[in-house]
């Protein structure tokens, strides 16, 4: 979608010293595709994938419904840390770290403090 685009191609994270990998879609139409120097994957491919990138972090940002499911083949493929854009919480065994970032909260945040100057 829309933030996994602006979040694959956001140079903030190699200022850093983060790379991003692979990127990974469950829409027929964007697979295949390129998201800036990336091939967009099937999420199914998340675990062959993983095997030989080795990535340690995952970051998602699918709709509610599908946060889980990507979540679980993350964790299956070795993923030990997880970004949370998805507006639900997931369910993760001990070890595994999560951050969750609600956009809504964050702008409610905002707007109160708007309102009290």
């Amino acid at each position: 979608g829309n933030l996994g685009a602006a979040l694959s191609s956001y140079m903030g994270f190699s200022e850093r010293g983060f790379r991003v990998v692979a990127v990974f879609d469950n829409d027929p139409q964007k697979i295949g595709t390129k998201m800036r120097d990336h091939v967009v994957h099937s999420v199914d491919d998340i675990s062959k994938m993983n095997a030989s990138l080795q990535a340690p972090v995952g970051v998602i940002t699918v709709p509610r419904g599908a946060a889980q499911s990507v979540v679980d083949k993350l964790v299956a493929a070795g993923v030990h840390a997880i970004l949370n854009f998805a507006p639900t919480a997931i369910l993760v065994r001990p070890g595994i770290a999560v951050r969750n970032v609600d956009l809504t909260s964050e702008m409610e945040i905002l707007s109160y403090y708007l309102r009290a100057k």
